[in-house]
């Protein structure tokens, strides 16, 4: 993420992220799954301004894009699609976040959010994770005037497995690219040889994370992600197609056709590196250079999709660092 302060308010670029490797280790007693992910932040991102409130009310003022219907579909915006069917009341994940952020700190200031999306939902993008934590830093610095990362840390645990993704740890210097492990909340920094580009296509369905997991079956041989750790900080562009990997996309399949379909599209068009990210619906392609992922884009708006974006990758310093110059003043 990337933080702009100005007199009491904070406003933060929230990055999506994909999931080059994801590998289901084991199901936990608590219901959720051990897995290992390796996590690149993307420049799709959501915008997102926190302002201290006289009182005690945390509100949050959503901005979704304009469903105008595509002439190249009929389902662009379909009432079935829940892209941006988001919540902008206690369900929403930066309202509970906040609420529970000043549970931990024992006050009762309050909060305005103001979040515009970009990052469509149900898409395995990580957007509510990135909204919340980002929420977790800016109330932080408005009802502090400082980053208590203890405890945005505690309640980012609380809340959900990719928080911690996206607040990076202590001891990081960059944000962006990560080897998660647990929950996904064991976060490990890792280095980019190269920036990668390329684009990704949310098609008009999604896929319930839960309903995923359910489908999945645990590899009795997990699969590893140390080579394609190696070719990442290589920069060996050439090598990643055949080592991507992400073990939920066939009980995606059973969730919703448009998996295949999504699949078969980039395939046809001649997509050597393509994958489903996280529990979908959203997949990602690699591409060569900016270019190449613009021509990609458009060949795939032409069949219809209605959310089709070109992206890079997105590493940025980590939390204290861009902080630290505001308390210095």
């Amino acid at each position: 993420m990337l933080l702009q302060k100005e007199r009491n308010v904070v406003r933060i670029l929230t990055p999506a992220k994909i999931n080059l490797h994801l590998e289901v280790l084991n199901r936990r007693p608590d219901s959720y799954h051990d897995i290992e992910t390796v996590m690149l932040a993307v420049s799709l991102c959501d915008e997102l301004e926190v302002e201290k409130r006289e009182d005690s009310r945390i509100t949050l003022d959503l901005v979704t894009p304009q469903k105008v219907p595509s002439s190249n579909s009929s389902f662009a915006f379909s009432e079935d699609d829940p892209a941006w069917n988001i919540p902008s009341d206690d369900k929403n994940l930066v309202v509970r976040a906040l609420k529970r952020l000043r549970e931990v700190l024992g006050i009762t200031s309050g909060a305005k959010i103001r979040l515009e999306k970009n990052i469509p939902a149900a898409a395995g993008l990580g957007g509510g994770s990135s909204d919340a934590a980002a929420a977790l830093v800016g109330a932080s610095l408005i009802w502090l005037g400082r980053f208590e990362r203890e405890a945005v840390e505690r309640v980012a645990g609380e809340i959900g497995s990719d928080l911690s993704f996206f607040l990076g740890a202590a001891n990081q210097s960059k944000v962006g690219l990560a080897l998660c492990l647990g929950r996904g909340e064991k976060v490990s920094e890792l280095n980019l040889g190269r920036e990668l580009c390329g684009v990704i296509a949310h098609p008009p369905a999604g896929c319930p994370t839960g309903q995923v997991y359910k489908n999945c079956e645990v590899p009795t041989v997990p699969r590893s992600s140390k080579r394609l750790i190696e070719v990442l900080e290589l920069g060996r562009l050439e090598d990643l197609s055949s080592l991507l990997w992400n073990r939920l996309e066939l009980a995606a399949l059973k969730v919703t056709p448009w998996i295949g379909k999504v699949a078969g599209w980039m395939d046809e068009l001649n997509v050597h590196a393509h994958l489903l990210s996280g529990s979908g619906s959203a997949r990602f392609a690699l591409c060569e250079n900016k270019e190449q992922a613009t021509e990609l884009a458009e060949s795939l708006k032409k069949l219809g999709l209605p959310r089709v974006y070109v992206w890079h990758s997105f590493i940025g310093p980590s939390i204290e660092a861009q902080v630290e110059p505001w308390l210095a003043v």
